[in-house]
């Protein structure tokens, strides 16, 4: 018994061994790889990062607020990422707002542009003159006080 014993412990020894043998030379194979990367392929790692390297472009904040005759004020946000119709409209959905906008190269040769409900749905075509701010202003207290019209409505039936 004594003598099987001993002669897992010399297989155990082995293996453990082994392991740290082939652990070693992976290591020294990762250490000399580094070594190579950074000491002989520095100059052209270091030309590939200089013309890769970020550049910085000032834009204008996509958010404000836009203030009405009485300087009540609108938050605004416009879209400055050069997304499709569609993920703009995704993400004006995720953020909760209320209105949007359709203003492009056509609403503005137009000088309309399409104002969408996104509680409803609703799209209603709104003239970019001197009557905008007023027509805006009737649509948005429209919508702040619609469900107390139906409720009225309701009530009086």
């Amino acid at each position: 018994m004594s003598r099987k014993i001993n002669n897992i412990n010399r297989i155990l020894a082995k293996r453990i061994k082994n392991g740290f043998y082939i652990f070693l030379i992976i290591f020294l194979a990762l250490i000399i790889r580094l070594s190579y990367l950074s000491i002989y392929k520095y100059e052209s790692y270091s030309s590939k990062i200089e013309t890769q390297s970020t550049q910085k472009v000032n834009l204008n904040s996509g958010r404000g607020i836009i203030y009405d005759r009485n300087t009540s004020g609108y938050q605004v946000e416009y879209d400055v990422m050069q997304r499709g119709l569609k993920a703009q409209m995704k993400y004006a959905n995720k953020i909760g707002a209320s209105f949007v906008m359709v203003l492009g190269g056509n609403e503005l040769a137009e000088k309309k542009a399409k104002l969408k409900n996104m509680e409803t749905g609703e799209q209603t075509e709104i003239a970019l003159d001197e009557t905008f701010e007023e027509n805006f202003d009737d649509i948005a207290v429209q919508y702040m006080f619609h469900d107390i019209v139906e409720d009225f409505e309701k009530e009086c039936q």
